[in-house]
């Protein structure tokens, strides 16, 4: 009736949703579901880790919304991603999309990889070349190697073999790289919004490319670096644990003299770029969005890189 006063919005969870999402709801004045004494359609919005399956999207009411949409192992299982900016680049050019490093899938580009490895080891004569092997599906750093010698190079299922960067961005001598948080509204029309304020992850051990196996000096996944003897110490400008803001390292480069505007708008085209190179792929699903984790890394020449993108990034607070 008019005039009446208005019911809370409701949000339905799971024991995967994170308890940081919960926290935010509630603090802005929305209802929890309880399926005990609320009808079960009798809810806004369902925030959980795990994919809806297809009958869910199908049945999905007017003023209700999924926070994952279909389709979404084209952008975050690695693999996929790896064909689909392939396929831009031979569309598009090689310079359009450049912001990733080469690339091969393992088993299928074993061939054209012994190849290249062999062609530039040749090239570089006693100068080494440095690899990075990742498992296509795994997240937190898993599976991960980093090598210099082929004979080194292990894998068993679907792997991606990437020409490792060796010429990071060091804060302080210490290897980091950036997550920027995506949330897409829907493809049609494509509608992305990137959040100002993001994580800048560290390594917690001086990079160096003598110890390849040292992972504490190669990568910033905060999972792996928690753990690390150097975790609570106080770091060369890094100060103690493995974390800044996004702004804070902005801050940083200002200081430095570096055009941190520039550098946003090279990450945004980015961005931009590798949902588009997907976008098309997507099934036509309504009342659903995503929220992404891009990793990105900055080399010594400012020029941002793409790693990964991430399914349900992060949202604990654990430092």
């Amino acid at each position: 009736p008019q005039g009446a006063p208005l019911k809370p919005l409701v949000f339905r969870v799971d024991e995967s949703t994170p308890g940081l999402v919960q926290s935010v709801l509630l603090e802005r004045g929305w209802d929890k579901f309880d399926e005990q004494r609320q009808d079960v359609e009798d809810w806004n919005l369902y925030w959980r880790s795990s994919s809806f399956r297809r009958a869910e999207y199908v049945n999905v009411k007017p003023w209700q919304r999924l926070n994952h949409h279909p389709g979404m192992t084209n952008l975050t299982r690695k693999d996929c991603l790896a064909k689909h900016l392939a396929r831009m680049r031979s569309r598009y050019g090689e310079s359009l999309y450049e912001f990733t490093p080469l690339t091969f899938i393992m088993p299928t580009d074993y061939t054209k990889f012994v190849a290249k490895y062999f062609k530039e080891k040749q090239d570089l004569g006693t100068k080494p070349s440095y690899w990075i092997c990742k498992p296509a599906e795994l997240s937190r750093g898993r599976g991960i190697i980093i090598f210099s010698d082929i004979r080194d190079l292990m894998f068993k299922g679907t792997y991606v073999v990437q020409k490792y960067i060796c010429n990071p961005l060091l804060v302080g001598r210490y290897k980091c790289d950036l997550r920027i948080y995506v949330c897409i509204t829907g493809f049609k029309p494509l509608t992305i919004y990137m959040y100002q304020e993001g994580l800048v992850r560290f390594a917690t051990e001086k990079f160096d490319l003598r110890n390849l196996e040292d992972y504490y000096s190669h990568l910033t996944n905060s999972s792996i670096n928690k753990l690390g003897a150097s975790y609570q110490k106080i770091k060369e400008v890094v100060g103690q644990g493995c974390k800044w803001t996004l702004s804070r390292f902005f801050s940083y480069l200002r200081n430095w003299d570096v055009d941190d505007l520039l550098l946003r708008q090279k990450i945004s085209h980015m961005v931009i770029l590798t949902v588009l190179a997907m976008a098309p792929s997507v099934p036509v699903t309504y009342n659903c969005f995503e929220l992404f984790g891009f990793d990105i890394l900055i080399d010594d020449n400012l020029k941002p890189w793409l790693l990964e993108v991430n399914y349900n990034p992060a949202l604990t607070l654990d430092c």
